[in-house]
């Protein structure tokens, strides 16, 4: 009887030790998920600078020259211009400039090992 009992409860804890197993496995996997590809970083960047032209048209509008300004990407969104929830792990900012009423801007993107070139000029 405590023979029996003690296989019993072995294969209860082998049991036990593979579900947790499994389900660290399947976490590692969920993580891995939200890694960022190159196709996104892209779309962040185009996001970023669509999303700095519009700031600037709207907030500076009464400005015909505009020197260099950092926008980050927390800003675009507090103000509805950007969904950075869609590009978790990343960070960004846009450098907007104005002249003679042309607005021009650059994004710069930070997302895990990846910086753009020039990312901590500003």
């Amino acid at each position: 009887m405590i023979w029996m009992t003690g296989i019993i409860l072995f294969f209860f804890l082998l049991a036990i030790i593979l579900i947790i197993n499994y389900y660290h496995a399947m976490n590692k996997q969920l993580t891995n998920s939200n890694v960022i590809t190159e196709k996104n970083r892209e779309q962040m960047s185009e996001d970023l600078q669509v999303a700095g032209v519009r700031y600037a048209e709207y907030y500076y509008k009464n400005l015909k020259n505009l020197n260099e300004t950092k926008i980050t990407s927390d800003r675009l969104f507090q103000v509805g211009l950007f969904a950075k929830d869609l590009y978790s792990g990343c960070t960004g900012y846009v450098i907007v400039s104005k002249d003679n009423n042309e607005i021009s801007s650059t994004p710069y993107i930070k997302c895990g090992n990846y910086k753009s070139n020039n990312y901590d000029r500003y």
